[in-house]
């Protein structure tokens, strides 16, 4: 159920939530009530998921082999307020976007291959961890599978929310 109310929530609209999408047959697909709110629901979470992914990814100091370290330094520094010029894909409510594709305004191409590298690892990690929290952060966990606390070097996402 997570991996399909995902798609859902990223690309519809409120008014295509509750009232359904049209097939190529011409008939309508919709969501049951329950799912429909599932999908309210979870909007923020995803957001907030996102939004404390790039934060823990860019809050970092440079990797341990970086060959500019004051390019580097900069960059990650400036990562985060350089978000304001477009922060619609923020709040997309998609956790797995490419911070690439985020972070349209960022310089992060100015980075040494090192810290470019690390960026990207880590990255991956917290895919990593939002996947393994997605049926939590959509409200459709059982009971005994909740996941609470997926440890991830040192960045954890704790009852929802990620500590750097």
């Amino acid at each position: 159920l997570p991996s399909a109310l995902l798609p859902c929530i990223i690309k519809l609209s409120g008014l295509q939530l509750v009232s359904g999408v049209r097939r190529e047959d011409g008939g309508i697909e919709s969501l049951s009530p329950e799912d429909a709110a599932l999908c309210f629901d979870a909007k923020p979470r995803l957001i907030k998921a996102t939004i404390e992914r790039l934060l823990c990814v860019f809050a970092t100091p440079v990797s341990s082999t970086c060959s500019s370290i004051s390019t580097c330094k900069a960059v990650l520094r400036n990562v985060m307020p350089g978000v304001k010029e477009d922060a619609s894909q923020l709040v997309s409510g998609n956790p797995f976007e490419p911070y690439q594709d985020i972070l349209t305004g960022a310089k992060v191409e100015k980075l040494c291959d090192s810290c470019s590298a690390m960026l990207d690892t880590r990255d991956r990690e917290r895919y990593q961890a939002i996947w393994q929290c997605l049926p939590d952060l959509l409200g459709v966990v059982p009971e005994l599978v909740q996941v609470r606390s997926i440890c991830i070097g040192s960045c954890a996402i704790d009852k929802l929310t990620v500590h750097c």
